[in-house]
């Protein structure tokens, strides 16, 4: 007796596709035709209402579809990081040492904690794009028409700033196996020797160990539908599939069956001397639909909306929030209806899948310029293909760019945002997650918020406090054999003793400067330079004939060894910079304005002295909040060195609280001009201060006062990097947290824990961070 064996199914069999061709196209089941492109989502989160518009003008030709052609955009958002991680291996690959590897390791594994095993707190999106068609029965004709059509729209996506990729035989299955497989997908398993396991259950399907459950759309809204609707849904950090299928359907004989119904509703609108209103207004309605079908910039479509959620099964929370999320967002699509599906789960199933075609029984007819406002072609920028800074957007998708990428005119950042907005703590992390490209870093403070940075490095950390006492001289550069650098060198000289001698806040008039240069130039010349240099030219201006010379000695005379300023100014040494990290922190001077001012000067002049001898590697210089005094007293400086630090390979970081400190000065627009990458924080204050100076539109203005932070927790950012824009929300680890704060408590609490560890600074901090996250 025989025995009837059930037939075993792959999920290979519900495949549309028969053949690759060798041209790039695609041989469908049913002798059909086409492609698949993968596409960079469009960020529609700055856009204007005239953006809104020239983005449906683009999208338009998309469902310019006629009978036989089918397009099917599979948008996923899930939390394969796969990609990223890849690029971050990299990148800690470049580290120069062990050190920097294992911070780079360090933020890997963070990345992959917040994918997160039960419940994922970070997504990256994709977006697919099937196109096929049965219009041309002659092979030869119907693949060099659809070749056409493939260029056409790439071309289309490539003129919007979009990219786009034609995907080969390989890439179609890596792409299949991302969209069938379970929530979770690592590349490299063999798609065509290993399907994905699928179990069909009531109401769910069973993928490899998650749980797929589906929606469809069952009503389409009655009146509200707009361009950028669907973006309710891309916009929802939870992972989720969707699908929309168009497919065109010939115009002709759908105008027939509505011209015939036109005239039966003309007819029973005139059947009562009164009107038949209900039966007047359907006639309208169908007059109105038929104008748009003879219209050429439209067409009629069959449009399919499936979403699909997966969870795992030891996490039906998840999958209960999804389903919940996506109904409450029908009122804010037009009162749309969703509806969970029953029988057809699996067809649901397949409808997600590039590539596959399920039986589904939710179609809706409507017109092309209607289908626009589904379409899913929205999500976030990921920023840069090389990931050197990694952030995370309020939307829960990863931001990465480049701050010394080649693109970018210069290197310089303006940071800006009100007093503990986090501006210190973004810096931090920006030094640290650049510490593998191994910038020099000079960091020029008046607060102490870098001074745990510089040491996690084993840097120079020097404190200028007027109490603990230090020795900076006037000449802080060395004689230079080319002729340009000593010509510079002789005019930054001559700048300190320009505000050594300033009165009553004015700089010296230009005879007094010509006296000066005189009795400067044989100290230019000097091997080596007396002691106590300012004292020695103070004495040469006395013996000088004139009363201007007598004048430039009595303001020169408070700077002169033993008084107060000279004990720290009055002499022949100059700092040493060679550490690759030094932090110059000024708070010990803020009593002391004129000491201060001076002593800025004297450390950017040198610091710029030190990027111009050495440009083989990046570097970074962060002014906080000392830009604020240079651009009072020398904004002509300030002007030139973020100016011309890119000719160097570096950047200057200008950290400021209040923006109209800045643009209201001198030097201000060339700053505005040459800061490449901005970074808003919270703002307080009239918009004004900042709207007209960055030229923000209305929608970027409204997105900075949606700017919200949370103490030690987050601080959201509106990045301006070059002409793009990106909104970050920046939350602090807890190595960049500690190295960060400046609460004296917490402080004083690290330091007693630092204790219980061996070592140096780094790997104090790192062992107690390493046990606390614990």
């Amino acid at each position: 007796m025989k025995t009837k064996m059930a037939k075993t199914h792959s999920l290979e069999d519900y495949s549309q596709i028969e053949h690759f061709e060798e041209n790039g196209l695609i041989r469908f089941k049913g002798n059909r035709f086409g492609f698949m492109l993968v596409v960079e989502p469009a960020d529609a989160s700055f856009f204007e209402s005239a953006d809104w518009a020239a983005f449906e003008d683009f999208v338009r030709p998309l469902i310019l579809l006629r009978e036989g052609e089918e397009i099917q955009i599979c948008f996923s958002k899930r939390c394969d990081l796969e990609n990223i991680v890849e690029k971050k291996l990299l990148e800690a690959d470049l580290a120069q040492t062990p050190f920097s590897r294992k911070l780079i390791l360090k933020e890997i594994n963070e990345l992959v904690k917040r994918i997160g095993l039960e419940e994922p707190h970070l997504f990256s999106t994709k977006i697919v794009i099937t196109y096929s068609s049965d219009q041309y029965r002659s092979r030869t004709k119907g693949t060099s028409e659809i070749e056409q059509k493939r260029i056409f729209l790439q071309r289309l996506f490539e003129q919007r700033g979009m990219s786009v990729q034609l995907l080969n035989e390989n890439q179609t299955h890596e792409v299949m196996a991302r969209f069938a497989s379970g929530i979770y997908y690592v590349s490299g398993e063999n798609l065509l020797e290993e399907w994905p396991a699928v179990t069909i259950e009531p109401r769910q399907v069973c993928v490899n160990d998650s749980i797929f459950r589906a929606l469809v759309l069952k009503e389409l809204p009655e009146q509200f539908s707009e361009m950028g609707m669907i973006r309710c849904l891309t916009d929802l950090a939870l992972p989720f599939d969707l699908s929309v299928r168009l497919t065109g359907l010939d115009r002709e004989s759908t105008k027939k069956r509505l011209d015939r119904k036109k005239r039966i509703f003309y007819g029973m609108a005139q059947q009562r001397a009164s009107g038949d209103a209900e039966s007047r207004l359907k006639y309208e309605e169908i007059e109105h639909l038929l104008e748009r079908l003879n219209d050429s910039q439209d067409a009629l479509v069959d449009m399919t909306f499936t979403i699909g959620v997966r969870y795992s099964s030891q996490n039906s929370a998840l999958g209960r929030d999804v389903l919940s999320e996506i109904f409450q967002l029908q009122s804010r699509m037009g009162h749309l209806r969703f509806e969970e599906t029953s029988l057809n789960t699996f067809d649901c199933f397949l409808e997600l899948i590039p590539g596959f075609k399920g039986k589904v029984f939710h179609q809706q007819k409507v017109l092309g310029s209607n289908a626009i406002h589904f379409l899913p072609l929205f999500g976030r920028e990921a920023g840069d293909d090389r990931p050197v800074l990694t952030f995370e957007t309020r939307h829960g998708e990863i931001f990465s760019f480049d701050p010394f990428h080649y693109h970018l005119a210069n290197y310089n950042w303006l940071i800006s945002g009100t007093s503990g907005s986090g501006k210190s703590f973004f810096v931090n992390s920006v030094l640290l997650k650049s510490a593998h490209l191994d910038p020099r870093v000079f960091i020029i403070d008046i607060g102490g918020s870098y001074t745990k940075t510089a040491q996690f490095f084993d840097g120079q950390c020097i404190s200028l406090n007027v109490h603990e006492g230090f020795k900076m001289g006037p000449f802080f550069i060395d004689r230079c054999q080319d002729s340009k650098d000593e010509s510079r060198r002789r005019e930054h000289i001559q700048m300190v003793f320009w505000e050594l001698l300033r009165d009553e806040g004015r700089l010296p008039s230009i005879e007094a400067r010509g006296v000066l240069k005189e009795i400067l130039n044989p100290y230019f010349e000097m091997d080596v330079l007396p002691i106590h240099p300012i004292s020695a030219i103070r004495d040469d201006l006395k013996h000088r004939q004139g009363s201007l010379a007598k004048r430039l000695s009595l303001l020169l005379d408070r700077w002169c060894y033993p008084s107060f300023f000279g004990q720290f100014l009055d002499t022949n040494a100059h700092l040493s910079l060679q550490n690759r990290v030094v932090m110059f922190d000024l708070k010990g001077l803020n009593d002391f304005e004129d000491l201060s001012r001076v002593t800025q000067l004297i450390l950017c002049s040198s610091v710029w002295n030190h990027l111009r001898e050495d440009s083989s590697r990046p570097s970074l210089v962060v002014l906080d909040e000392v830009a604020f005094s240079l651009l009072k007293w020398q904004p002509d400086f300030v002007d030139e060195l973020v100016s011309t630090v890119r000719k160097y390979n570096a950047g200057v970081i200008v950290v400021a609280q209040d923006l109209e400190k800045i643009t209201s000065n001198s030097a201000g627009a060339s700053i505005l001009q040459n800061t490449q990458i901005k970074a808003i924080l919270q703002q307080r204050g009239d918009q004004k201060n900042y709207a007209e100076p960055l030229r923000l539109t209305q929608r970027e203005l409204d997105i900075i006062d949606s700017l919200d932070r949370r103490k030690a927790v987050f601080s959201d950012i509106f990045l301006m990097i070059d002409d793009r824009r990106a909104v970050i929300r920046f939350s602090p680890n807890l190595l960049e947290y500690y190295l960060g704060t400046s609460v004296p408590q917490e402080n004083q609490a690290l330091e007693s824990q630092l204790t219980k560890y061996s070592g140096s600074f780094s790997e104090k901090i790192y062992q107690f961070v390493e046990a606390y996250g614990r």
